[in-house]
């Protein structure tokens, strides 16, 4: 008997697509035990693939319902996910298609040199800005507190995003007081 190819198909349903084959070995392709086993067949891969489905969207619902939002991503990207062949393909200056890779890397290679190119004139680096730069006020810093990414590592001052939010209030402030000092 041959392996699961896809995730859904039941043991059962590997049975009856064997009992296929052997009557298509036996009968032929013609013949009506064949084509009732292939109905059966078809019909049992879609049932599976059915009930696949429910299970996994039933999971889905639950984790919504108890916020287990990663977990409820995590299943709809399972389920969401196709192959996508990669396009190893981009253009020159001219347009044209470039598909070999020292191609492709030489293009990017100049396209990165081009953007780090000085290109600005001696008139724009002389013109000074008057514009002040305000300090953040209490809400802003509020605001970026609660925007904060859950789930993610410390950074280099092993400080996590979860204890800056715990702080509450008092840590609002003292991180306000931080960003007004900072020159």
């Amino acid at each position: 008997m041959k392996t699961k190819k896809m995730p859904w198909i039941s043991n059962k349903t590997l049975h009856n697509i064997e009992q296929r084959r052997e009557a298509k070995k036996t009968f032929g392709k013609q013949s009506e035990q064949y084509k009732d086993r292939n109905k059966e067949e078809k019909n049992a891969i879609k049932n599976d693939k059915k009930e696949y489905l429910e299970s996994h969207l039933s999971h889905i619902e639950i984790c919504n319902l108890t916020h287990s939002s990663r977990e409820m991503y995590s299943g709809i990207n399972r389920l969401m996910r196709n192959f996508t062949p990669r396009l190893s393909a981009i253009k020159d200056k001219d347009g044209k298609t470039l598909t070999e890779n020292e191609e492709i890397s030489n293009r990017w290679k100049e396209y990165c040199l081009e953007m780090y190119e000085d290109n600005t004139n001696e008139e724009m680096k002389q013109v000074e800005s008057n514009d002040e730069i305000l300090e953040p006020t209490r809400s802003e810093v509020e605001w970026a507190i609660k925007q904060l990414p859950k789930g993610k590592s410390a950074g280099n001052d092993e400080i996590h995003a979860e204890m800056i939010k715990a702080s509450g209030e008092q840590g609002i402030d003292i991180f306000h007081k931080l960003c007004k000092n900072m020159d």
